[in-house]
């Protein structure tokens, strides 16, 4: 298992741990929300350096609640954007917040969640 898998995989098993059993459907689509976060959000622009694969994983959790909470894109936008503006001191870029969102919300829908 590769070592960002095991960040990832990690993150799931404290879920379980915490009385969480996750279909694994859930924990597939918890991974691609993990990936999309760190390939296509990727705030700080770090994805394709030598940077810890975990820097999103603070986020993914929350992220993973608001999608199976929601089919809004504005609510999870506005946590992608709260995150990279007030956890990361970044300038706001609502557009790109609101396309991820999109598109976490579209990776829900392809595994029928």
């Amino acid at each position: 298992m590769s070592a960002a898998m095991g960040g990832c995989l990690h993150t799931v098993q404290v879920v379980q741990a915490m009385g969480q059993k996750l279909p694994q459907e859930h924990i597939d689509f918890y991974r691609a929300i993990d990936d999309l976060l760190w390939n296509e959000w990727d705030p700080i622009g770090i994805s394709t350096m030598d940077w810890p694969r975990d820097e999103y994983h603070a986020y993914l959790p929350r992220v993973f609640s608001l999608v199976m909470g929601t089919n809004e894109p504005q609510v999870i936008a506005d946590y992608l954007e709260w995150a990279a503006v007030e956890r990361m001191a970044l300038d706001p870029n609502r557009g790109h917040s609101l396309e991820i969102a999109r598109r976490v919300l579209a990776r829900k829908q392809k595994y029928g969640l």
